[in-house]
């Protein structure tokens, strides 16, 4: 019976091998390009959120009174002449 039982198993296997292949190549494109609508979608998402924290944390600073200058790279890698993380 256990043979019976693969034989039949090797057979399905064999007959749905090229029909999964060919809805593969058919639908493969598409659910790719599905992929990628959804990630311009997210991003697009993600930077209007951004957008809108940016704001708020500029209303925020403003309302504490402080003022929000940019800053070069150089100030933000070192503080009081030593280097930030503990470096030596």
């Amino acid at each position: 019976m256990g043979d019976d039982n693969e034989l039949v198993k090797n057979g399905i296997e064999a007959v749905m091998k090229p029909i999964a292949e060919l809805i593969e190549k058919l639908a493969g494109p598409a659910a790719e390009e599905i992929g990628f609508t959804l990630q311009d979608s997210v991003r697009a998402y993600r930077a209007k959120r951004q957008l809108k924290l940016f704001q708020k944390m500029g209303r925020a600073i403003k309302e504490a009174g402080f003022s929000a200058k940019p800053s070069s790279s150089q100030d933000l890698s070192t503080r009081g002449g030593r280097s930030v993380g503990g470096g030596r």
